[in-house]
């Protein structure tokens, strides 16, 4: 079931690094990022994260939830995908690499 209510449903989602930015002073649509602790721009980050090889697949927001800034958005995706990687890599999906399993799982 999506934030709108229905199943399947669009809402924007602007995630509580939105809400406390808010709250507590920062600009509006300032957020401070839960890893590197740096304020930034929302729309920044999303347009710095589509301009990546996965913004065409991830949403930016759906998986960040306004809590990351570009970069350590765009370092999270490069974790999950190598350590996707690295579990198709176990399952045979993939050609195997043990210095890649070993690194990412």
């Amino acid at each position: 079931m999506s934030a709108s209510g229905g199943a399947g449903g669009s809402a924007v989602n602007t995630g509580p690094g939105v809400f406390l930015a808010c709250v507590f002073g920062t600009l509006r649509g300032m957020a401070k990022c839960g890893t590197c602790e740096q304020e930034f721009d929302l729309s920044d980050a999303r347009q710095e994260f589509a301009t990546t090889e996965y913004g065409d697949e991830t949403d930016y927001d759906r998986h960040f939830d306004g809590e990351l800034c570009g970069e350590c958005a765009i370092s999270q995706a490069n974790s999950w995908f190598n350590a996707g990687s690295a579990i198709l890599m176990m399952n045979g999906d993939m050609d195997y690499d043990a210095d890649h399993v070993e690194k990412y799982l």
